[in-house]
């Protein structure tokens, strides 16, 4: 375990509510008094999700009774008898990530569906809680022929700028979960880096998925959403 962070990525489009509700059954103790407690809908259901994703790699790290979950004065949720291990998870419209690595990580992904902005609301998001550099990198984004290596995509130039808010918001969304730091912090004080050799970053047309692991090299293996995959 000690080499890998294991990612697991889903879509709650895939699954019927009748589905859903019996994975809810396989969940340890700890998951399931969480998810009963909410009220069923949306938020619900990918949090079901997000449960199952964690608990199917925490098999395969030969964790078959997680126990149960405690949380950081920052909010931060962690096993209290495994101690060694660290995840994250992260959900947004219909999709939903987890990771668990044997070093402080933290996963966001953002449905760039579900979201819905305009370039004008994200630039002016961007105004208020990006650092100056990182505004200058999302107004950068629209002179780029490429999306940061994504060649595959046929983008306009309001679609780079868009990615590349999420491209740092989910960067400043996974290394506070990562550091247990709160959120504003990071914003105020963690300036965006592509090339972080910490990160590793996804993006899809509908979608931008990062992941953070600041005490680590992270090597650029693909992400593809819709499986899971193992970081070396």
């Amino acid at each position: 375990m000690s080499e890998y962070i294991l990612v697991k990525l889903d879509n709650a489009l895939n699954y019927s509510e009748k589905q859903i509700a019996e994975l809810e059954g396989f969940l340890s103790k700890s998951r399931q008094e969480k998810t009963t407690s909410m009220h069923p809908g949306r938020g619900r259901n990918l949090s079901i999700l997000a449960g199952d994703a964690l608990e199917q790699l925490l098999l395969k790290a030969g964790v078959v009774i997680p126990g149960p979950y405690g949380l950081s004065e920052n909010g931060k949720p962690y096993l209290t008898r495994h101690p060694e291990l660290f995840f994250s998870l992260s959900h947004s419209g219909s999709l939903v990530a987890a990771v668990l690595a044997s070093e402080p990580v933290g996963i966001d992904v953002e449905d760039l569906h579900f979201r819905g902005k305009t370039v004008e609301e994200l630039r002016r998001l961007a105004d208020r809680f990006f650092l100056p550099e990182e505004v200058d990198f999302m107004k950068g984004a629209r002179r780029s022929e490429q999306c940061w290596g994504e060649d595959d995509l046929v983008l306009t130039e309001d679609e780079k700028e868009s990615l590349a808010f999420y491209r740092i918001w989910t960067f400043k969304e996974a290394w506070a979960k990562a550091e247990d730091i709160p959120l504003p912090r990071i914003l105020k004080e963690v300036s965006y880096d592509k090339d972080n050799p910490s990160i590793i970053q996804r993006v899809e047309k509908g979608s931008v998925l990062t992941i953070a692991s600041p005490e680590r090299k992270l090597r650029p293996e693909k992400v593809l959403l819709g499986g899971s995959f193992s970081l070396i």
